[in-house]
């Protein structure tokens, strides 16, 4: 990306509820579209909370968010995660 310290920004967005990841393909997009630099990350914890602890429901949101990062070219970032193969190999780049 071409980072530089002395003024470039990384931005991190979170995904942590379920309106999120209902318009996290319109976010990355427009993130995409607007060219920022940024890393879309899956906040499974909160996530957990918005879907009532549902653990389904909130791997289904994680994917999502997921897939969002991959089709739109952005870096996925997840947090903590006992699976780290397997988020890798699902395209999470960030932990």
């Amino acid at each position: 990306w071409g980072l530089r310290p002395e003024g470039d920004m990384l931005l991190i967005l979170i995904i942590e509820n379920k309106l999120g990841v209902d318009n996290v393909r319109e976010i990355a997009r427009t993130l995409r579209d607007a060219h920022v630099k940024c890393i879309l990350w899956a906040g499974g914890g909160d996530m957990s909370l918005s879907y009532g602890h549902d653990a389904a429901l909130t791997e289904a949101g994680l994917r999502k968010v997921i897939a969002a990062g991959q089709e739109f070219g952005l870096p996925v970032g997840i947090n903590g995660t006992r699976d780290f193969k397997a988020r890798y190999a699902q395209g999470v780049r960030a932990f």
